[in-house]
């Protein structure tokens, strides 16, 4: 069970599930508006607040937080499985890559102890790792203009 309070879900978890939502939705090229990602991100932040909660292994809850997106994703993408499945996979790459590269840089540069960063009670811990989340922002935005470029260039070569 991972214990964090209601402050830090509204500050934390809430924006970062909507940032996951909104990313999902770049990385399978769909368009929909700000309510529509407002929402699906809010229902995402409740059922990974839930999920945290439960007294199971922390591993276990990173699973199903990810089945919990490739789930909301694939009721997105109108029956895109394997697409769903792919951006889901992007997402928590581009989260752990974002959390690694940006604790590195706090620790490193900022001088911001390891031990703040991954407090996850309170409003202190939840706002000193909002940065994360425009990192990871930077990284799906990348991640989708390879898979961009690695689409033309398939195109092409199925052309000769």
């Amino acid at each position: 069970m991972i214990n964090s309070d209601i402050i830090y879900t509204i500050v934390r978890t809430i924006p970062e599930s909507i940032m996951v939502i909104f990313a999902g939705l770049i990385l399978l090229g769909i368009k929909k508006g700000k309510l529509y990602i407002l929402k699906k991100g809010i229902l995402l932040g409740i059922i990974v607040s839930i999920i945290r909660r439960l007294p199971i292994s922390f591993g276990i809850h990173t699973v199903l937080s990810m089945i919990a997106v490739g789930v909301i994703l694939f009721t997105m993408s109108k029956d895109r499985i394997l697409n769903s499945i792919i951006a889901t996979c992007q997402i928590w790459i581009a989260l752990s890559l974002s959390e690694a590269i940006y604790i590195m840089i706090a620790t490193k540069i900022v001088k911001i102890p390891f031990t703040v960063l991954t407090n996850n009670i309170g409003i202190k811990g939840a706002v000193i790792t909002l940065p994360s989340l425009l990192i990871f922002l930077g990284l799906s935005l990348l991640f989708n203009k390879i898979q961009n470029k690695i689409k033309i260039l398939l195109k092409e070569k199925l052309k000769y």
